[in-house]
C-alpha cells in the first residue's frame, strides 16, 4: 500500500488545488515497463544527474576546507553537572506539552484539525501551539503580569486531554517504507539530535545577544512588554521571542534555543507532506507506478535533503526565528493543497493562520504571503461567496501578526519600525541609520544588478563565506534544474498546476526578493528546503521507467544529503572552535565557555554582583545586552550610537555627567576591544566635528579613572562614575 497523507482517503485524490478530494480508484500494480520511456527523457535525467554529481563534487572541494581548528579552552578540566542543561530541558519538555494543548484548543475552536490521527495533526497542533502560546504570552506581558502571570501557560496541559491517539498516528510503523526511505529517517534524527544537543550550549550567538533574548529579557525585569529606547530591532514582530521569554521565566538563557531547535522537526514534518502533495501532482492517474511502495522514497528523501542543509541544522540550535519562520512558510502552503483538510474554506483559514503566523515570525514573510494570497485570488476566480471566502484567508493572515505591528504604532507610530521608516517615520531610527543598515545589506553576496541574478544560486553555493559565512550544502543548486523541470511539468497539468504554480512563484518572486534585499543564505532556509522538495520528487517521476538512472537519482539524492548532514556534524564537532557540544554536555564550564567567546560577559558578571538596587550601567561600544540582571542604557548596533545620543542631548560633558549621576548611572562598560573593529569605519562618520572632539574629550578624561579593566590586552574596562570630579 502507497504512503497516504493524514487526513485523507485509502484512495488517490485528485491534485487540483482548491478542488475536494476524489475516488479514484488506486491502479493496479503493473510492471514499470507499461509506463512511457523516451530517449530524450533518459538523456535529459542523465545530464541532470551528471550536473548534481558536478555540483556536490565543486562544493566539496569548496566547502571542506574549513579544516580542523583546536578548541580554544584547551584540554578539559573536569565536567561540571549539567544543572543548567537540565533546567532548561524541563522548560522546554513543558512548554511543549503546553504547546500541544494550546494547539489542540485553537485547532479544535477553529475546527481545522486534521481528523485522522498521525503526523499531519501532530504538526498542525505543534503549530497552531506556538501561535497560541505567543498570543497568550503577549497578552500577559501587556497587561504587565509578568512573571508569575506566564503561569497561565501550564492552562494548556488540559488541552492534551482526550489526544493520545495523536502519539499512535505518528508510528512510523502505520507507513510502509522503502529501506532508503528508512534509512534517511534515520539519519534525519541523528542529524536533528545532534543540533538538539548542541542547543543546550551557553547562548553567545551575535543576534540572539543582541535583540532575540535581550528583548525578552527586559520585558521580564520591567514586568511587562514594554519600548526599549535605541533597540530599534525589538520592534520586530516578535512572535517566536514570546516563546523565549516563557523559556527564561521557567529556566535560562539555555532554554530558548531548544525552543527555536523545535522548529525544525516541524519543518521536517510538513516538507514531507508538502513533498507527497508535489508528487501526486506529478502523477498522472493513468500510468502505472510499478511497485507502488517506491513511491514513498521520494517524498521522504525530498523533505531529508530539504530540512539537513548545513545552514538550517546550525542555526536551528540558537536562539534566532528563521527556522520557525521557514515551517510556518511551508505549512502553510501544505495548507492549502488538498489531503491536508477536507474543506476548502478550512484550508483556507488554516493557511491564513500559518501565513500570519510567518509574518508574526520574522516580518520578511510577507512576501511569501502575497504570493500565496495571489493564488489564493486565482482559486476563487471561478468559485462563488468569492469575498467571503477571501476573508477566511486574509483575516487571520492579518489578525496574527497584528498584535505587534499594534504595539509598534502605540509605541512608535510606524506599525512596522524600523521598516519602512521613510514612509511612516519612527521617534529614533534616523537617515544615517537607515543608510548604515542598507550599505552594511548592500555588503552581502553580490552586487545586486540583473547581469547577477541568474547565477546567484551558484555564486551562494559555491562562495558561501560572501553571504554572512552560512553554508546551503549543495542539495539545492544540484538540483536546480531538476526542480525548474518539475515545476514546468506540474503548470502542463491544466487540472493540477494551482500547487506548482504557487511553489514557482515562492521560489522564483521570493528568490528576486532575496537578491535585491538583503543577500544572507540564512534567509535562503525555504528556497533550499522546496528546492530539494520539488527537485528530488521530479527525479522520481522522471525515472519512473529507468530502473537503472531511477537507482543513480536516488543515489545522487542520498549522497547529496549525507553531504548537507556530514558537513553540519563536522563544523559542529572538530572545526567550530567555540565547541558547542563541549559547553553543552558540560565538558566546559559555562562560565568559562561565555568568558571565552564573549569578551564582555566577564566584565558584566562583576556588574551582576557589584550593582545596587537603583543603580545602573551604561554601556559604549558594546551592544550585546543579555546577560545583564542591572539595568542597562545600550543602543543596538544599527541604532544611533547611546553615546552620541547622550553628547546630543546636552550641551557639554559636565552635564552629560551630571545628567547620567541624576539618573543613577553609576558605571560604564565600555568595550574597546569591540569598538576598536569599527570606529574608524562605522562610528566615528556618525558623528559631527564637535561631536567627536566631545568624544575624545570624554575619553580622555575617564580613562585613566578606571575601576577595573577585564582582558587587559584587549581594554574591555568598567568606570566608576563616583570617582569622576
Amino acid at each position: 500500500m502507497a504512503p497516504q497523507p493524514a487526513g485523507g482517503n485509502s484512495n488517490w485524490p485528485s491534485t487540483q488545488l482548491g478542488k475536494e478530494p476524489a475516488n479514484i480508484p488506486m491502479p493496479a500494480q503493473m510492471p514499470e515497463s507499461q509506463s512511457p520511456a523516451r530517449p530524450l527523457t533518459a538523456v535529459a535525467v542523465a545530464l541532470l544527474l551528471v550536473w548534481g554529481g558536478l555540483v556536490l563534487l565543486a562544493w566539496s572541494q569548496l566547502a571542506w576546507k574549513i579544516g580542523f581548528h583546536p578548541s580554544l579552552y584547551g584540554p578539559p578540566q573536569g565536567w561540571e553537572f549539567p544543572a543548567e542543561q537540565l533546567r532548561a530541558l524541563g522548560a522546554f519538555v513543558a512548554l511543549t506539552l503546553c504547546g500541544w494543548g494550546w494547539g489542540r484548543w485553537l485547532g479544535r475552536g477553529l475546527d481545522i484539525l486534521p481528523e485522522r490521527a498521525g503526523v499531519a495533526r501532530l504538526a498542525v497542533m505543534t503549530a497552531l501551539g506556538q501561535v497560541a502560546m505567543a498570543l497568550v504570552i503577549f497578552a500577559v506581558g501587556v497587561a504587565r503580569l509578568l512573571p508569575w502571570g506566564l503561569l497561565v501557560v501550564v492552562v494548556g496541559l488540559v488541552g492534551l486531554r482526550g489526544e493520545g491517539s495523536v502519539w499512535k498516528g505518528v508510528a512510523l510503523g502505520r507507513r510502509r517504507l522503502p529501506a532508503g526511505a528508512a534509512a534517511l529517517l534515520v539519519l534525519a534524527a541523528l542529524s536533528i539530535g545532534l543540533a538538539f544537543l548542541l542547543s543546550f550550549a551557553p547562548m553567545d550567538e551575535s543576534d540572539g545577544v543582541r535583540y532575540h533574548v535581550f528583548g525578552p529579557q527586559e520585558y521580564l525585569k520591567a514586568g511587562g512588554i514594554v519600548g526599549l529606547p535605541h533597540h530599534a530591532f525589538t520592534n520586530l514582530p516578535f512572535q517566536v521571542e514570546m516563546l523565549f521569554l516563557a523559556a527564561l521565566a521557567f529556566a535560562n538563557e539555555r532554554a530558548t534555543q531548544p525552543m527555536h531547535w523545535s522548529s525544525l522537526p516541524l519543518a521536517l514534518a510538513f516538507l514531507w507532506l508538502l513533498a507527497e502533495r508535489v508528487m501526486r501532482v506529478l502523477r498522472a492517474r493513468r500510468e502505472s507506478v510499478g511497485n507502488a511502495e517506491a513511491w514513498g522514497f521520494w517524498p521522504v528523501a525530498g523533505a531529508v535533503a530539504g530540512a539537513l542543509a548545513p545552514v538550517t541544522l546550525v542555526v536551528a540550535a540558537w536562539p534566532f526565528v528563521d527556522v520557525a519562520t521557514l515551517a510556518f512558510g511551508v505549512a502553510s502552503i501544505w495548507a492549502l493543497c488538498p489531503g491536508s483538510l477536507r474543506s476548502f474554506d478550512k484550508r483556507l483559514l488554516l493557511s491564513g493562520l500559518l501565513a500570519g503566523a510567518a509574518i508574526g515570525t520574522k516580518l520578511t514573510a510577507v512576501a511569501g504571503a502575497g504570493f500565496t494570497g495571489l493564488v489564493v485570488l486565482g482559486l476563487l476566480a471561478s468559485r462563488p461567496r468569492k469575498f467571503v471566502r477571501l476573508l477566511l484567508f486574509v483575516v487571520p493572515l492579518m489578525v496574527v501578526p497584528a498584535p505587534w505591528f499594534a504595539k509598534n504604532v502605540v509605541l512608535h507610530g510606524n506599525p512596522v519600525y524600523p521598516a519602512a521608516w521613510g514612509f511612516f517615520g519612527g521617534p529614533e531610527w534616523t537617515d544615517e541609520a537607515d543608510a548604515l543598515y542598507k550599505r552594511k545589506a548592500a555588503m552581502k553576496g553580490r552586487e545586486k544588478t540583473l547581469a547577477n541574478l541568474p547565477l546567484s544560486p551558484l555564486d551562494a553555493t559555491l562562495f558561501w563565506g560572501d553571504y554572512e559565512k552560512h553554508n546551503p550544502g549543495p542539495a539545492m543548486l544540484a538540483l536546480l534544474p531538476a526542480t525548474l523541470v518539475g515545476l514546468g511539468i506540474g503548470l502542463a497539468r491544466r487540472r493540477r498546476s494551482a500547487v506548482m504554480a504557487l511553489l514557482a512563484l515562492h521560489l522564483i518572486g521570493g528568490w528576486g526578493f532575496w537578491f535585491f534585499t538583503y543577500q544572507s543564505v540564512r534567509f535562503l532556509m525555504f528556497h533550499l528546503a522546496v528546492t530539494a522538495v520539488v527537485g528530488v520528487c521530479a527525479l522520481g517521476w522522471l525515472t519512473r521507467a529507468r530502473p537503472r538512472l531511477r537507482l543513480a537519482a536516488g543515489g545522487l539524492v542520498i549522497l547529496l544529503t549525507i553531504a548537507g548532514a556530514a558537513w553540519h556534524a563536522y563544523y559542529s564537532l572538530a572545526t567550530n572552535y567555540k565547541r558547542p557540544l563541549h559547553g553543552a554536555l558540560g565538558i566546559v564550564s559555562g562560565q568559562q565557555y561565555l568568558s571565552t567567546n564573549l569578551n564582555f560577559y566577564d566584565a558584566v558578571e562583576w556588574l551582576n554582583l557589584n550593582v545596587q538596587p537603583g543603580e545602573s550601567v551604561l554601556y559604549i561600544g558594546e551592544h550585546r545586552g543579555t546577560y545583564a540582571r542591572y539595568p542597562v542604557e545600550l543602543s543596538d548596533w544599527f541604532d544611533v550610537p547611546r553615546l552620541l545620543v547622550e553628547i546630543r542631548a546636552t550641551p557639554d560633558n559636565d552635564l552629560m555627567i551630571r545628567s547620567w549621576r541624576e539618573r543613577g548611572v553609576r558605571y560604564l562598560l565600555w568595550n574597546y576591544e569591540e569598538l576598536g573593529l569599527y570606529e574608524w569605519t562605522d562610528f566615528e562618520p556618525r558623528f559631527q566635528l564637535d561631536e567627536w572632539k566631545r568624544y575624545e574629550a570624554l575619553r580622555e578624561r575617564l580613562l585613566p579613572l578606571r575601576a577595573l579593566v577585564f582582558r587587559p590586552r584587549q581594554h574591555v574596562l568598567v568606570i566608576d562614575l563616583s570617582l569622576v570630579r
